[in-house]
């Protein structure tokens, strides 16, 4: 056995950087419309499906460019272009829904 000849080395300390720490760029949004800040999303129905409204995708990574520049969303002003939705987001009552909101590294929030 070379256990025993192995020594690790303690004069260094290694930091290990929380979740948050190493993407701050990211957050994620639990979207339960039995709580009373998303109920109003329940009448957003198109051809009889319960569906997250597109500019709620919008809404929610301009509250996050907010976030990152430590101001309301409301004072930051943004621009949008070239969107492309690929899918639609069902809502239901019985299940929620997460949104992960990623602001990639190289997009400019200043």
């Amino acid at each position: 056995m070379i256990s025993p000849l192995i020594r690790w080395d303690h004069s260094k300390d290694f930091y290990i950087l929380q979740g948050t720490e190493l993407y701050p760029r990211e957050e994620v949004v639990t979207i339960a419309i039995t709580d009373e800040e998303f109920a109003y999303l329940t009448g957003h129905v198109i051809n009889g499906k319960n569906l997250f409204p597109s500019t709620g995708y919008l809404f929610l990574l301009w509250e996050r460019i907010g976030t990152l520049r430590n101001q309301e969303y409301s004072d930051v002003p943004v621009v949008f272009e070239d969107i492309t939705f690929h899918r639609a987001t069902t809502l239901s009552k019985y299940n929620n829904v997460e949104l992960n909101i990623s602001i990639q590294k190289g997009i400019i929030v200043t």
